[in-house]
């Protein structure tokens, strides 16, 4: 549901599937996704859904070893640690990618070849998606060194370097939960203070940074480098009732005598204000616990009292949330990540969860405070919508 021509795909891999006589199963999104990660959860999750329906014991995609340079130059331009250079994986759970090993020009070989049809998506070419500019622009920059084979056999072996280093890692941090022994609570770890001194000094900032992770994700929130750094700094100073915000809910504080990590929102328990289209209300929403007040009204162009978006550009219902991944701000000047935007505004990692996002059903319009997206501005006499979002109570 992401672009006009997903029923016609639908409806053309159907009419295959018929020729080929191989049963197809169908389905449609819920709602239209935010951006390419959203997306991917949907995916994926129908997949399971198919499968888990049919009785099938494996989901095969048909990901290249094309897809995996991509990938990784992605992940390393991003700047995440060296345990996501892993790439994408041959074998997660019951998903499986048997053409990992292949390029895209060998298969799309394979196919002319022998006469199998296949058909283009029009969004590969969209120069406005980072990762369109990495497989158009920077892979055959790089390739130009040593060939688009030698790229592909490098990323195979990083990626195997990785999660080598990966499988190092996790041993390395259970062997030394095997020590400190940590109290487990579905939104809590701590672990005894004394345990944790005894064992500080013999711990580089690598180890800890990769505990701190590990226990993160255990937790069900992942976090960034910045939210990982300001934990390693807390970890080495902080004092006993001192706590520091980790984003998303999660905080570390210290205790008389333990750490805890715990989760103090629960994963989507953000209630969102919901505008569903043109006309004038009042609402609240709520974002990692903060509430805030939210105003709208319809008006002939730019306004004074808010922030105006041209409604017949807007892709209704309008929701006023907190940020999620894979959030872009489409300004003027280029598009640009949440996380890499609020990094450079030097936005503490503790409030980046805690700021309201405005966005339609084509993405983020507008960061109240700082800055909006360049479409939907508002032009005089033309219907607009005006927002106007602050803190209540």
């Amino acid at each position: 549901r992401m672009r006009p021509e997903s029923e016609a795909d639908a409806a053309w891999v159907a009419a295959v599937c018929a020729r080929l006589g191989v049963p197809v199963t169908q389905g449609r999104a819920s709602r239209v996704p935010r951006n390419e990660a959203e997306a991917r959860e949907l995916r994926y999750a129908f997949l399971e859904r198919a499968a888990d329906a049919s009785g099938a014991d494996r989901i095969v995609t048909a990901h290249h070893a094309d897809d995996q340079v991509e990938t990784l130059l992605f992940r390393i331009l991003r700047g995440g640690p060296p345990e996501g250079w892993t790439g994408i994986p041959e074998v997660r759970g019951r998903i499986v990618r048997p053409f990992l090993p292949f390029s895209r020009a060998e298969l799309r070989a394979y196919a002319e070849t022998r006469g199998l049809p296949f058909r283009e998506d029009p969004s590969n070419c969209d120069l406005a998606r980072a990762r369109n500019r990495i497989r158009h622009r920077l892979v055959p920059a790089i390739a130009e060194f040593g060939g688009a084979d030698a790229l592909r056999a490098s990323a195979a072996r990083l990626a195997r370097a990785a999660e080598r280093a990966r499988r190092a890692w996790s041993a390395r941090c259970a062997e030394i939960e095997r020590v400190l022994a940590p109290a487990r609570e579905p939104d809590r770890i701590a672990v005894a203070a004394d345990r944790w001194a005894a064992y500080h000094a013999d711990m580089d900032e690598a180890t800890r940074a990769q505990l701190v992770r590990r226990w993160a994700r255990a937790l069900g929130s992942p976090v960034g480098r910045g939210a990982v750094g300001a934990a390693c700094a807390f970890l080495r100073a902080g004092r006993s009732g001192r706590a520091v915000s980790l984003g998303d809910g999660l905080v570390l504080r210290r205790d008389a005598d333990r750490w805890v990590l715990e989760r103090t929102v629960a994963p989507g328990a953000d209630v969102p204000a919901v505008i569903l289209g043109p006309g004038s209300g009042v609402a609240e929403a709520t974002i990692a616990g903060r509430r805030v007040r939210v105003c709208w009204r319809t008006a002939a162009g730019p306004a004074a009292d808010g922030e105006a978006f041209r409604i017949d550009a807007l892709a209704f219902p309008v929701v006023v949330r907190g940020r999620r991944p894979g959030d872009v701000l489409a300004r003027a000047a280029g598009h640009r990540t949440l996380r890499r935007w609020f990094i450079d505004r030097r936005v503490p990692a503790s409030e980046r969860s805690r700021i309201p996002v405005v966005a339609d059903a084509r993405g983020v319009l507008w960061v109240p405070g700082f800055e909006r997206a360049a479409r939907a501005e508002p032009a005089p006499g033309r219907p607009a919508l005006v927002l106007a979002v602050e803190p209540a109570g």
